[in-house]
């Protein structure tokens, strides 16, 4: 008959377990160092498209209060889309500034006191909102506009809703 007797525990030596720790160590602080990294870009640039689209904002806001067609052009890429909350103002791909002026003045005096109340906001899918006011046929408006970027341009406005603050 065959006696079993129980091993003896393994024996690690000193240097081993110090060579695993310092291994484990190692991998931990790159890994904490790419993400830290990575965050830190993300912060850059979501600090530039900040910068880049508060920009386009007051290009946007001034362009219209100063019924400047080149200056609203200017902020759109090529293939932009503007969508406007207002009935009948929703412009596709096709759409041109001097259409929304030729659909604006149509309707009514100009619009003036065109402005940015407060700061940008980032959302979670890229895009950043901001409240805009503005005077048009005798009433105050407001509402949140959305922009999305496509380099240094917006490749999409548009109101989110729109209301009569000031009658």
């Amino acid at each position: 008959m065959e006696t079993l007797t129980p091993e003896a525990p393994r024996q690690t030596t000193p240097g081993r377990s110090r060579r695993r720790w310092l291994i484990i160590m190692v991998v931990i602080l790159v890994l904490a160092g790419i993400a830290v990294g990575t965050w830190a870009i993300i912060e850059a640039n979501q600090t530039d498209d900040l910068a880049v689209t508060t920009e386009l904002a007051d290009t946007w806001c001034r362009g219209w209060d100063e019924n400047d067609a080149e200056a609203v052009r200017s902020v759109f890429t090529d293939d932009a889309v503007y969508i406007d909350d207002v009935p009948g103002f929703t412009y596709g791909r096709t759409w041109t500034v001097e259409e929304t002026v030729a659909d604006v003045g149509s309707r009514g005096q100009w619009i003036t006191n065109v402005s940015r109340v407060g700061d940008l906001t980032p959302t979670d899918h890229g895009t950043f909102i901001y409240v805009a006011e503005f005077d048009w046929e005798g009433n105050r408006y407001s509402g949140p506009i959305e922009i999305e970027l496509d380099g240094d341009l917006a490749s999409r406005i548009e109101w989110l809703s729109l209301e009569i603050i000031d009658p």
